[in-house]
Parts: structure tokens; C-alpha cells; sequence
């Protein structure tokens, strides 16, 4: 290797239908539609996107194919089936918004033990988790929330460190159930 390719040292992003069972949980990469970072005017924006100006927190609960998550004081992540619910640039309400579509990869974490690798990943207190969903997950800067139900957990990462993220679950699935769950 020439020392300037460092395309060696990283892994391959992962496929769009990474699916691995870990300890009694399904992990898998979905496709959320389209993702735009807002900052500035929120509540004009989550109008204009049909979301909540609020936004879920960390390990907030969200439903449906539009939602959004806050990620700062002045700064949401909107999610959304409608690639055109919000136009990228500076808007005239007093917002900005930067299309992250391509930028960041949803894991989906599903089932009984999901919460198991939760615990595993981050030092979220299940009991008041927090205000914004942008968490360290497995040392990786990430969006955390729950979608559909209590069973049901997703994390947005950036797209760079998706390979490493995806390198850990598996480096997880190496550990038995019991093992996750004493961890």
C-alpha cells in the first residue's frame, strides 16, 4: 500500500441490507427517506415539514415517516418521506437547512434484547435520557431515538463511520447473550 491510499485502512460502508442478529436483537440498515439538519428558526421549519418544532430527544419515542430530532438548541434533524418537504440554502423565516441525506446511515436495532446493546453502546440514563438525541454510540457521534415502539432503536452516523460502527456490532455478535446482557 502507497502511503498515501488510505482507502485500505477502512472498511467497506454497509450494503444497504446489512442485517446481523445479535444476542436476540435484529440489526439492520434502513432507508428513512430524506434527512435535513435545521438550524435557526425551528418552529417555521418543523411548520413548513410538518413535524414537531420540539423534536424527540435521546431515546425519545417517534412515529410515522415524518418526525424530527433535537439535536441542539437551535438545531433539529427533520426526517421525512417528501425528499422536497424542505428546500437546502438560507430561507427567509430565519432558517437554514443543510440536506444530510447522503451524509448519514440509519441502523435499526429490533427486539427483545435491543436496549441490551443500547446499554452496551452508550452511558445513557434509561431513566431520563435526554433533551437531544445526538449521544456517543459505541464512541461514534450518533442520533439516537426510538421508532415505533419501545422495542424498536435507530441511529443515524455519519456515513465515514458507518464501516466502524458496522465492524462493532460484529465485534458484539462475537459475545453471547449472556455476556451482552452482563455488560
Amino acid at each position: 500500500m502507497h502511503r498515501s491510499d488510505a482507502t485500505q485502512l477502512w472498511r467497506a460502508l454497509p450494503k444497504e441490507d446489512y442485517r446481523i442478529e445479535i444476542a436476540g436483537a435484529l440489526v439492520r440498515t434502513v432507508n428513512v427517506g430524506a434527512q435535513f439538519l435545521v438550524s435557526g428558526a425551528l418552529d417555521k421549519a418543523a411548520d413548513t415539514a410538518g413535524v414537531s418544532p420540539e423534536g424527540a430527544g435521546a431515546l425519545g419515542l417517534v412515529t410515522g415517516p415524518r418526525f424530527s430530532l433535537r439535536l441542539a438548541r437551535e438545531r433539529l434533524l427533520i426526517v421525512s418521506d417528501n425528499e422536497e418537504a424542505l428546500t437546502p440554502g438560507w430561507h427567509d423565516h430565519g432558517y437554514a437547512v443543510t440536506s444530510m441525506s447522503g451524509a448519514l446511515i440509519v441502523f435499526e436495532i429490533a427486539g427483545q434484547r435491543a436496549i441490551e446493546i443500547v446499554k452496551r453502546a452508550t452511558t445513557l440514563s434509561l431513566a431520563q435520557p435526554g433533551r437531544s438525541a445526538a449521544v456517543s454510540f459505541a464512541g461514534a457521534n450518533a442520533y439516537v431515538y426510538r421508532f415505533g415502539g419501545e422495542g424498536t432503536i435507530r441511529v443515524h452516523v455519519d456515513r465515514g463511520l458507518a464501516g466502524y460502527l458496522w465492524q462493532w456490532f460484529e465485534e458484539l455478535d462475537r459475545l453471547t447473550p449472556a455476556e451482552v446482557a452482563g455488560l
